[in-house]
């Protein structure tokens, strides 16, 4: 559908307020595919948002994520992304049914805040952490159902501000809203993780793993810990 349709271009075009501004563009679908950093000219040296819109039944395919480990594998951690797909369930004439959404904002830095509570807190709401260990980045994907997802984060450059204040802390999430048919209006949802579903699905008998009075982090923890596959103490940069 796309390849018989696609309407070529030739320009990228980049947001900013000014030479120190931090830079904003957007990327369609396969735009990123025959990614060359020549394209970027200098704004590689430049702190940026990246907006990757996409339709796509394979967001995790190495050729659409290519860019990305390009991006992160920088030392500076001046760059954002922000990938945006249709939800699970999404359907066009002639395709396959998405299954993984895959939307998700990838940020580096050593900043981040990950307190249980914000961790928890993000996770309850559809915003579910994760390390990219490969780059040393930290990616929050966002729950694969359809739905308005508001979050607050700090700007990806803070060069203007004193030390004490500029501090990149990472994603917060506020309210998840859907679409209602019936009231025809925008209503408060409470994103499903999937787990317990998982966990029927499989014939899983584990209580604590739907007890809906352990916290996100606290199942994970459980599972790493029976799985054997936690950090060792001489891992300084384990959080976990």
């Amino acid at each position: 559908l796309e390849r018989n349709n696609l309407i070529q271009g030739s320009k990228v075009y980049v947001l900013s307020n000014g030479p120190d501004s931090i830079n904003l563009a957007t990327f369609i679908c396969s735009d990123l595919l025959d990614f060359n950093e020549r394209i970027f000219n200098g704004y590689l040296n430049l702190p940026c948002v990246f907006i990757h819109l996409q339709l796509n039944n394979h967001p995790r395919h190495q050729d659409i994520r290519e860019y990305r480990s390009c991006f992160f594998n920088k030392k500076d951690g001046n760059k954002e992304v922000i990938c945006l797909n249709w939800a699970k369930g999404t359907r066009i004439p002639s395709a396959q049914e998405i299954s993984f959404s895959g939307s998700a904002l990838y940020v580096k830095t050593d900043e981040l805040h990950q307190s249980d509570d914000i961790v928890n807190s993000n996770h309850m709401r559809g915003l579910y952490y994760t390390y990219w260990s490969n780059r040393y980045s930290h990616n929050y994907y966002l729950n694969c159902y359809e739905g308005v997802y508001y979050f607050r984060s700090t700007k990806v450059c803070q060069r203007s501000s004193s030390p004490s204040r500029s501090k990149r802390t990472g994603p917060e999430a506020g309210e998840v809203y859907g679409w209602n048919n019936g009231s025809n209006d925008w209503v408060l949802l409470n994103p499903d993780d999937g787990l317990t579903g998982l966990c029927h699905e499989l014939n899983c008998n584990v209580p604590s793993l739907i007890n809906n009075d352990l916290s996100p982090l606290e199942k994970e923890r459980l599972l790493t810990l029976s799985c054997g596959r936690i950090s060792s103490q001489s891992d300084k940069k384990s959080k976990w």
